[in-house]
């Protein structure tokens, strides 16, 4: 049976390309000029847009070779702490410009004396270059080149944690190891003790290379005073991390991180008479898509920023931006930062307390999950739920909120938000919540930043 053709009035086709039109039209209005868009959000078809340039460009930094920072300054700024904070000034390479919201990634180097254990371990010469496949991006290897195998050792390969394959190759039972627990595995150094089978082409055979560690610029200077240098400068937070792994016989033993090692290092040379030369960092510069709206930094649109630790940055960076508007928000900027305790641990509190002051932030909330008092502790999830009331109603009337600190954290306050939605009417039940809140991050309501 052939097919059958029925007429189609054109004022029909009309009438449908018109409707069609509207919709396109009013989805790409804000509501108070009647139309169905978020006010101060581009439209999704252009948020898209931006999301895929922004990732090809992310890939494209990625995938390009690091640039050399040099490192300008080294301050401590807890008091006293057993895990200390550090923040840390990079000097940037001619020509490169930074902006608030920018992430900077750090692939750190071992530390020379444990280059120096593991050569002796191998019986092995630093000088002798062996070809190595070294990974220029973060994303891909580079190419392959001679290179000396000190400078392997200390630039490019894991010389903390044993592999998997490494412990497969050596016959070691993974689970004896505790290999099977991330980042608690068999040290590396003791296995090399007890072995003399292993040469260097199978350390960098077996073992992963170093991967790059990614912090939010907290501060910018965009020229140097006194130097006439066109340089900018960025400043990152860094907290001190100490992750034990397992001995031979079982034992656990403390560890701290490359970044931590090579700051105490540096704070240690600074401390003595003996002057080295600036240090330089393997930095990739990425944009972060974390921007404050215009009504956000125009103070019409309410902002909640929740965040612990070092996750203080990226905040920093974006109020010491609002410093130059001298605009009192209209709407609340509120702040809930989370420590654990606010003597040792709360980083700027006088620049907080500046900013609150002046009103680039009117709201500072701040959460001691260990508190030196007798008190019982709060994290910030326990002030979210504490504050949902007030949290729902700023939520209720277009509030951008900010997530940053760790990843448990980020995902604890997810769900914390995810209730609130729920409790006050905002969402049918916490399927249709986390939609809204995947609706919120694809139009830039939600920004989360953790690591």
């Amino acid at each position: 049976m052939g097919s059958v053709i029925i007429p189609v009035p054109l004022r029909t086709l009309a009438g449908d390309r018109l409707r069609r039109l509207t919709v396109a039209l009013r989805a790409g209005l804000p509501r108070f000029l009647g139309g169905t868009a978020d006010a101060g959000y581009a439209h999704p078809r252009t948020l898209a847009r931006r999301q895929q340039d922004y990732l090809r460009s992310r890939l494209a930094r990625l995938h390009k070779k690091p640039q050399r920072y040099r490192l300008a300054d080294i301050r401590r700024l807890d008091r006293g702490n057993d895990l200390p904070v550090w923040e840390l000034t990079l000097e940037g390479p001619p020509g490169v410009t930074h902006r608030s919201g920018d992430t900077i990634l750090v692939r750190w180097s071992n530390p020379p004396d444990l280059v120096q254990r593991v050569l002796a371990q191998l019986q092995e010469d630093g000088n002798r270059r062996i070809l190595f496949t070294t990974r220029s991006s973060v994303f891909q290897p580079g190419r392959v080149r001679y290179l000396p195998l000190r400078e392997i050792l200390t630039h490019h390969l894991e010389l903390y944690v044993a592999s998997p394959q490494l412990l497969d190759h050596l016959g070691v039972s993974r689970e004896t190891a505790g290999a099977v627990v991330p980042g608690r595995g068999l040290s590396l150094e003791e296995l090399l003790r007890g072995t003399t089978t292993l040469t260097a082409t199978d350390l960098i055979r077996l073992q992963p290379q170093n991967t790059a560690r990614a912090y939010s610029v907290s501060r910018i200077e965009r020229s140097v005073p006194g130097t006439g240098s066109r340089r900018e400068r960025v400043q990152i937070l860094v907290s001190a991390v100490s992750t034990p792994i397992r001995g031979i016989d079982g034992t656990l033993l403390p560890r701290d991180g490359r970044a931590t090692a090579y700051f105490r290092r540096h704070w240690d040379d600074r401390k003595s008479s003996v002057r080295r030369e600036p240090a330089e960092l393997q930095v990739w510069s990425l944009r972060h898509p974390w921007r404050l709206t215009e009504e956000v930094a125009d103070g019409t649109r309410p902002l909640i920023m929740i965040v612990t630790g070092t996750g203080i940055a990226g905040v920093l960076c974006h109020l010491r931006e609002l410093q130059t508007r001298r605009q009192v928000p209209e709407e609340p900027r509120w702040l809930i930062y989370g420590v654990r305790t606010w003597p040792d641990r709360g980083l700027y509190p006088d620049e907080l307390a500046d900013h609150l002051r002046d009103g680039r932030i009117t709201r500072l909330d701040t959460a001691e999950s260990r508190p030196q008092s007798q008190t019982r502790g709060r994290r910030v999830t326990d002030m979210v739920l504490e504050e949902q009331t007030e949290i729902a109603r700023l939520l209720a009337t277009g509030a951008d909120l900010y997530v940053s600190g760790t990843r448990p954290m980020g995902t604890a306050v997810r769900t914390r938000i995810v209730r609130i939605l729920v409790d006050h009417g905002m969402a049918a039940d916490a399927e249709e919540a986390r939609r809204v809140l995947a609706k919120w991050e694809q139009i830039g309501r939600l920004q989360v930043s953790v690591s």
